[in-house]
């Protein structure tokens, strides 16, 4: 059996009894870091067996034939990744796709994920969700991402770099709008912190702040309710939207996502055209 087992991603309380109990009875551990994985057995005084070796999306190839061997001869390998859960942002959604293939079971043990801890303390919606992993670091892939989804309408949850926090919110507020946002750091650690503003807020927020340290999970919130765009909001929109397309479709895609009439967005899609 293959075991995807949950690590902590800060505070050593959250590991699992069941997850201590994986690694302890396991042959085999497959890990994202083998000198982290020992580490982290060592803080908790976790005792294995188990022979440790390195597996990330670097040598994966390699050494998923490795590890399916070793179930071929019925041993029990368990898969660790640094932090958190398995897959989530992780290497591993290879190695579970060819153990399922060769007929061996799989299970998990629960623990600490980011991206839901981080949705759940947001404070935002939680009944749907996507999920985006890393925000890219080059802002013309970041603008793609996010003109890709730009018309989604539920919460979204992105792992992202303090080195390119002020200018990723930047592209957030420039092509989704003000909506509101989480800013949560250092999840389960000491030094926990969640800021909730809408995103034009949490940017002037920042800007004479030093760039904040730690590790972040940053929650959007689903857009504005067509009927809570303010004339404000609406020219705000159309200014983005037209320095990108005609005058025509900048009023046709802002009258559809306000659901304000189309000749009254029109009229001031006219007096933002005007503006210096």
């Amino acid at each position: 059996m293959l075991t995807l087992i949950t690590t902590p991603i800060g505070n050593l309380n959250d590991m699992a009894p069941r997850s201590i109990t994986a690694i302890e009875q396991a042959d085999l551990l497959a890990c994202e870091d083998t000198r982290h994985t020992q580490k982290l057995l060592m803080l908790l005084g976790i005792k294995t067996n188990a022979q440790l070796i390195s597996y990330h999306d670097h040598n994966g190839q390699a050494m998923r034939p490795r590890i399916l061997k070793a179930l071929e001869k019925g041993l029990k390998v368990g898969l660790v990744s640094d932090a958190g859960t398995p897959l989530i942002s992780d290497p591993g959604y290879k190695l579970v796709k060819d153990v399922q293939e060769a007929g061996f079971p799989i299970t998990a043990t629960a623990g600490a994920c980011a991206p839901i801890l981080a949705l759940i303390l947001s404070g935002l919606p939680t009944d749907r969700f996507l999920f985006h992993g890393f925000m890219p670091d080059k802002q013309k892939a970041a603008t793609a991402l996010l003109e890709e989804c730009r018309h989604i309408t539920v919460t979204s949850v992105f792992f992202i770099s303090p080195s390119h926090l002020n200018a990723n919110l930047a592209l957030i507020h420039n092509i989704w709008g003000d909506r509101d946002v989480a800013l949560i750091r250092e999840i389960t650690k000491l030094h926990e912190e969640v800021i909730r503003l809408p995103v034009s807020e949490l940017i002037t927020f920042l800007e004479d702040k030093p760039r904040p340290k730690g590790e972040f999970v940053l929650v959007v919130g689903p857009p504005l309710k067509k009927n809570d765009y303010t004339d404000d909001d609406i020219a705000q929109l159309l200014s983005q939207r037209l320095a990108e397309l005609s005058l025509k479709d900048a009023v046709a895609e802002v009258a559809a996502l306000t659901g304000k009439p189309r000749k009254m967005v029109y009229q001031m899609a006219l007096s933002v055209n005007k503006s210096p």
